[in-house]
């Protein structure tokens, strides 16, 4: 979801580039891989910066720091993920605007009978809750955000 709202974002802006950030010891996605999707999709080699270096999103704020400078950028993350992108790259001085993907919502409504009855979906998102509450605490602890 990433890789094409970065690629759909690429293509409304003239002359941009398109930064990829993603470690390979990450299981998420790995640079490579939205590499080869937005080659796939038309993207230049010349337009395409790929950042593998960077292990975690502070790591990744300090390098779009040396990569955009002052200048503003559009930051494409997973929606649950925005809050904590955002403050990390503030914190650096950076002008992100944010550009959020692949969002959690429900298309339909949650009968009243089974909003309490718990199951593994519902596990999951709250294990992307708890694990961005816990990163942005993490980060304030260390005075990153």
């Amino acid at each position: 979801a990433r890789a094409f709202e970065g690629v759909r974002l690429y293509r409304e802006i003239p002359n941009g580039r398109l930064i990829l950030c993603e470690a390979e010891s990450n299981n998420d996605m790995h640079t490579p891989d939205m590499a080869s999707v937005a080659r796939a999709m038309g993207v230049p080699e010349e337009h395409l910066v790929l950042e593998a270096e960077s292990l975690d999103t502070t790591q990744q704020a300090l390098a779009l720091k040396r990569l955009v400078g002052t200048e503003p950028f559009a930051l494409v993350t997973s929606a649950s993920h925005m809050s904590r992108a955002m403050a990390l790259c503030k914190k650096q001085g950076l002008h992100p605007v944010a550009a959020p993907t692949d969002y959690r919502a429900r298309q339909t409504a949650i009968p009243p009978d089974d909003m309490w009855v718990p199951n593994v979906d519902a596990l999951k998102k709250m294990t992307t809750v708890f694990y961005e509450y816990i990163g942005l605490a993490w980060a304030k602890l260390h005075d990153d955000v």
